[in-house]
């Protein structure tokens, strides 16, 4: 009821609480816990999976790839089946499966899921928002690690640009750009 609702929410707060400080294990053991305090309370709801997708954060945290991917990978079914289509929580997920999978070593998996991502996030935030300059600095990223190196540079340029006008020149997204720009250019040997 009410009151089980109450608790998984303060549990989903201390995971934000641990995952903010960067305490991954900790948050890990918190998000155990959560996802078990949903579970009881059915999987078939939004609490539980939200819990699923802390849980697989926490273990995207500790390096466990293959297992966040697997969790992050119920998590968009769930939201598939139960959501409208073109929530942006879906697309959330995507983008989510896609940054495991991408940490799997797997980038041309990665790139497609990415791309559904960032399908939805233009439906929903428009075409030149802050989240579609990040999943298009992620698109590139998958690019550059299949060495796939004009297109990564063309999609890390157009990131480049919306993430300037989003969020303006001094922004953490434009950082992180210029950060996977400056890893292209040195898979090139380009200074």
């Amino acid at each position: 009821g009410a009151r089980a609702q109450a608790d998984i929410a303060a549990a989903q707060k201390r995971f934000q609480d641990l995952w903010n400080a960067g305490d991954y294990p900790k948050a890990l053991a918190e998000a155990q816990k959560t996802e078990a305090a949903a579970r009881a309370a059915g999987t078939n709801n939004l609490p539980y999976v939200l819990a699923l997708n802390d849980l697989a954060r926490a273990h995207q945290g500790v390096g466990q790839y293959d297992r966040a991917g697997e969790l992050f990978r119920q998590v968009l079914a769930a939201l598939q089946k139960n959501a409208p289509a073109g929530d942006p929580k879906t697309g959330q997920a995507f983008a989510n499966l896609a940054t495991a999978i991408l940490l799997q070593g797997k980038a041309s998996e990665a790139e497609k899921l990415y791309r559904q991502a960032i399908d939805i996030a233009v439906k929903n935030e428009g075409p030149n928002s802050v989240g579609v300059a990040v999943l298009t600095n992620n698109i590139a990223e998958a690019q550059r690690q299949q060495n796939r190196y004009a297109d990564a540079e063309k999609g890390f340029k157009r990131a480049l640009e919306l993430a300037e006008k989003s969020s303006g020149a001094n922004s953490l997204p434009v950082a992180l750009i210029l950060n996977n720009m400056t890893k292209l250019y040195e898979d090139q040997s380009r200074f």
